[in-house]
């Protein structure tokens, strides 16, 4: 019997290494595209192929995926920040890129794509957001993502490619990236931390975020898989539908704490994951105490 085969782009990276562990786990056979420019080499074991390659090669993209291919689609420049610094970079990665990987998969007639998307869609909205709302993104990083969540429609309706959006919120967990200005919040307080250096929290740190572990958000692209068979497009948010300050993260982790200056951020973020629990039959299983717990 012939083994399913996943095409995981992206896959070096944080949260797609810990999708092709799972694929493994359910005996597929793997192959990883990535250009590693975040990604890591280690992160993708042994038994997986893997194509050094990058999103905007249109024709090698088209060479990697064959008939029947699940696709999950991870690739992007990730980073509301860089987005903004380097907007044509980031359009040219996320847009261009895009395109592409729907395309080849169309050519390819792939069983599906599985496509990371954002919380950032939303913009800065307060309260509890769920699929139902308006999306209304804020910045060049958000406004990819809704693209990509439009694009994946698109193909859905015009070229019948079954399709899955998943709006990650803020994920965390290990193997996330440490260093840099724009590395996330939790994994730069636990490094700080490691460090006996202080926690620098801009303004106050009672901006709020609802924080989902990797392994969690993983399960919901496995799970994303049984989907594509309906041949139709579905969106979901992935998150725990609990939020906590930035300051309760810190004091949390401990240590010394210092605050600078406010930047212009959103200031809270918190999901209603109802529609992730009846039809993608996803819950998340590890709450923000464990996880941290865990990292320490």
């Amino acid at each position: 019997m012939t083994k399913k085969r996943a095409v995981v782009i992206g896959g070096a990276g944080f949260i797609g290494s810990y999708v092709v562990q799972n694929l493994l786990k359910q005996n597929y056979t793997v192959l990883v595209v990535d250009n590693l420019s975040s990604g890591k080499k280690e992160n993708v074991p042994s038994s997986v192929s893997l194509t050094i390659e990058d999103i905007r090669n249109y024709e090698a993209l088209v060479s990697c995926i064959q008939e029947g291919d699940i696709i999950f689609f991870l690739a992007a420049l990730v980073s509301v920040p860089i987005s903004l610094e380097k907007p044509h970079e980031a359009h040219e990665i996320n847009i261009r890129g895009m395109y592409n990987v729907f395309e080849a998969a169309r050519i390819k007639k792939a069983s599906g794509v599985i496509f990371s998307s954002s919380a950032a869609v939303y913009g800065n909205k307060e309260g509890v957001v769920s699929e139902k709302d308006m999306i209304q993104p804020e910045t060049p990083y958000g406004l990819h993502k809704a693209m990509g969540e439009q694009m994946a429609k698109l193909y859905t309706e015009c070229f019948n490619l079954p399709t899955v959006c998943l709006r990650y919120f803020n994920v965390y967990g290990k193997g996330h990236h440490e260093e840099g200005s724009y590395a996330p919040v939790i994994a730069k307080f636990l490094k700080l931390s490691r460090e006996k250096k202080p926690i620098t929290i801009t303004g106050d740190g009672l901006q709020t975020r609802d924080f989902v572990h990797v392994e969690d958000v993983a399960k919901a692209n496995i799970l994303a898989i049984t989907l594509l068979s309906t041949s139709k497009n579905f969106c979901f948010n992935i998150c725990t539908g609990e939020s906590f300050s930035i300051k309760k993260i810190a004091e949390t982790i401990g240590g010394e704490i210092t605050y600078i200056e406010k930047r212009n951020e959103i200031c809270s973020s918190l999901g209603d994951n109802t529609l992730a629990k009846e039809i993608l039959t996803w819950e998340p299983t590890k709450t923000l105490q464990e996880g941290i717990r865990d990292l320490l």
